[in-house]
């Protein structure tokens, strides 16, 4: 290599340093983005958005920035990409939580896919049958926590959590996919969590989980996301996963 080689490649380094230490990144004092539906199916609460509501303002020192995100294709992300914007500094995570009326739990999402195909129609009249969340993306995205190791841990606490390996192919995945596709890249984690129904949203009691529980599953899962986000060396999926 030459001599004026090697003075080109000193220069870019040090723009590239330059440029890094100008870009705000996520730090430890950075808040969580955390957000909720609003009510969909001729529902009048979603307990997700309540859920989120209900948490406190802030957890371990972290605050939590809350938006509510519209149940539409596309504009779910939309919302969650201006709130993003919006903030001093990049989110120290994105959490992202939905309401699952067949669950039981409070179920931490291992994958999204990148596919929408709607059951019944989004709040504005929706209902994608087989496209794709984003053309030319890769089929499926992990979250880059280690939700394995997360919720064996908290079931040893007799919390009401288990894991989910996907999110669906309603809004709550479009959400999802869209978030770890544009926010992983940046150093951001994203997960989303399904909760279940809260007492009065079904009549069926295995469905509806009193809010206390559902609470205490959710604030739990965050210290435990903070926990594990303070150790960068242990948030690669693929230790949790066997191949």
């Amino acid at each position: 290599m030459s001599r004026k080689d090697t003075d080109v490649l000193k220069q870019i380094e040090k723009a590239g340093k330059g440029a890094a230490r100008k870009k705000k990144a996520p730090g430890k004092s950075a808040p969580i983005l955390i957000t909720g539906f609003d009510p969909f199916g001729g529902e009048k609460v979603n307990a997700a958005w309540e859920a989120v509501k209900a948490l406190p303002d802030g957890i371990d020192g972290v605050v939590l920035q809350k938006v509510c995100v519209p149940t539409v294709f596309g504009r779910c992300a939309d919302v969650l990409r201006e709130a993003a914007l919006r903030m001093d500094t990049p989110p120290r995570m994105i959490l992202m939580i939905g309401q699952a009326a067949s669950r039981a739990s409070v179920t931490p999402e291992m994958v999204a896919l990148n596919i929408r195909c709607a059951p019944i129609p989004d709040n504005d009249g929706i209902m994608p049958r087989g496209q794709s969340v984003l053309p030319g993306g890769e089929n499926a995205l992990f979250c880059p926590l280690p939700l394995i190791r997360i919720a064996d841990e908290l079931k040893e606490e007799d919390l009401r959590v288990s894991l989910s390996f996907h999110a669906g192919t309603f809004v709550c995945n479009d959400l999802y996919y869209s978030a770890l596709a544009e926010f992983t890249p940046r150093g951001i984690p994203c997960c989303f969590i399904h909760v279940p129904l809260m007492r009065g949203q079904s009549e069926d009691p295995y469905f509806c989980v009193d809010p206390e529980v559902i609470m205490k599953a959710l604030k739990r899962l965050i210290q435990k996301f903070l926990e594990y986000t303070e150790r960068p060396e242990q948030t690669d999926i693929f230790r949790d996963l066997p191949f």
